[in-house]
């Protein structure tokens, strides 16, 4: 009876764990075509799903990628040939190469990785800092 309560522990344990603590590493990703980023993303049992991000002309400037527990990734590429008929698996998209990801936890900035020069990052990935102003009674 002990082994069957242990088994059912470390199962449940071990679902809780990749569907809720599954986290990517980024930066591999960053100046790679967007397909390889999209493997990884499929395989990760916590993906919910994606939407593409488009600027004013209806270009395809990126993708968002929504996953379990709040968090998403929003996924830049480097031109924005593409017009907005596609979709997040379209061929045309995944040939795209990623040039700056930014990571949200809620709507609040995590972190930020780019394929740029260090003047260009200052200017990319700035986290925003919300200032809590505590009073004092």
């Amino acid at each position: 009876m002990k082994n069957l309560i242990k088994t059912l522990f470390i199962f449940t344990t071990l679902f809780f764990s990749q569907n809720y603590y599954s986290q990517l590493n980024l930066e591999e990703f960053v100046g790679k075509k967007y397909k390889k980023l999209l493997k990884a993303v499929n395989k990760d049992s916590s993906f919910v799903n994606c939407r593409l991000l488009t600027s004013n002309p209806n270009k395809v400037t990126g993708v968002e990628l929504f996953f379990k527990n709040d968090i998403h990734y929003s996924v830049n590429f480097t031109s924005s040939k593409l017009n907005d008929s596609y979709n997040c698996e379209s061929g045309a998209v995944k040939r795209m190469e990623i040039y700056v990801i930014h990571y949200y936890k809620g709507e609040v900035y995590q972190n930020g990785y780019c394929n740029c020069s260090d003047s260009e990052r200052a200017r990319i990935i700035t986290p925003l800092i919300k200032a809590v102003d505590l009073e004092q009674d």
